[in-house]
């Protein structure tokens, strides 16, 4: 498992440890951030990719299925360089899955974003990516290509839109944003894993080599009505600027998850249920 220090990836550890799986990860501890998952250490084997490069956990174990979910999104100065984002997300993601592929692994996750490629450079080294595994690697692993939605939940880093704006509500706030007609698909986190987790657990079930799911909750809430209903959870007295901010260019204006493919499957999770106050 390759990025299971981040948000989605440290609740997914959680949630197959708690299927009982033997889990491997390799991080790059010069740059993953461990608090999230250091109390899972003494269960799980971990490897240095500083230490001992991508080839040697393919070597040592019997891998049986290989879920990559090292990601840059270029949020923040640091990492918004096309040619960073392309290394992690191309390049790094290709060499993975060369070295799952040279030990002949059967199976493949790789999570990939519901975007449309040209909202920004993040989703369109996404859509690179896919399409290079598609049209060549799936002739010699099974790939699943997991497209998620709008994941939100506990955890998760502030320079993304929904946890600032969370932090902002939870602090009485002014918040600026756009008018908020974007009608959206947003999850909640444990949803998320849970919908891979079940993939994951009848991956014997699906035949083709490249087969696609889309994780979401299968319905929409514009993205005002979701802040409203974040605000009133948490009886915030900030006021919202609606219209403040213009869209960005390509905004994406639609984005519903078709979960029809995932049989046996259903979101438990409500944003009308979850307690925001333990965000952030």
């Amino acid at each position: 498992m390759f990025g299971a220090s981040g948000f989605i990836g440290s609740y997914l550890l959680e949630e197959l440890l708690g299927e009982k799986y033997n889990i491997i990860i390799v991080v790059k501890r010069s740059l993953a951030d461990t608090r999230r998952i250091e109390k899972f250490f003494d269960q799980i084997k971990v490897y240095d990719m500083d230490q001992c490069g991508l080839g040697t956990p393919f070597l040592e174990n019997k891998i049986d299925l290989v879920i990559n979910l090292i990601t840059n999104f270029g949020r923040d100065s640091a990492s918004n360089n096309p040619a960073q984002i392309m290394e992690i997300n191309v390049v790094l993601a290709l060499k993975i899955i060369e070295e799952a592929k040279k030990a002949k692994v059967p199976y493949y996750f790789n999570i990939d974003s519901s975007l449309k490629p040209d909202v920004n450079l993040y989703a369109y080294s996404k859509n690179v990516f896919k399409h290079i595994i598609k049209n060549w690697f799936a002739k010699y692993i099974q790939i699943f290509n997991l497209q998620l939605e709008y994941v939100y939940g506990e955890k998760d880093d502030v320079s993304k839109f929904i946890p600032f704006s969370i932090l902002k509500l939870k602090n009485n706030e002014e918040l600026n944003m756009t008018r908020g007609e974007q009608n959206l698909d947003f999850i909640y986190v444990k949803d998320c894993v849970s919908a891979i987790a079940h993939i994951v657990e009848n991956t014997e079930s699906f035949s083709n080599q490249f087969e696609e799911f889309q994780i979401g909750t299968g319905k929409t809430i514009t993205l005002r009505d979701f802040i409203e209903v974040i605000k009133s959870k948490l009886n915030s007295k900030s006021v919202i600027n609606y219209g403040a901010m213009e869209y960005r260019k390509n905004e994406q204006m639609f984005s519903q998850a078709d979960i029809s493919k995932i049989k046996g499957w259903q979101p438990q999770y409500n944003v009308h249920d979850i307690d925001f106050s333990k965000f952030v």
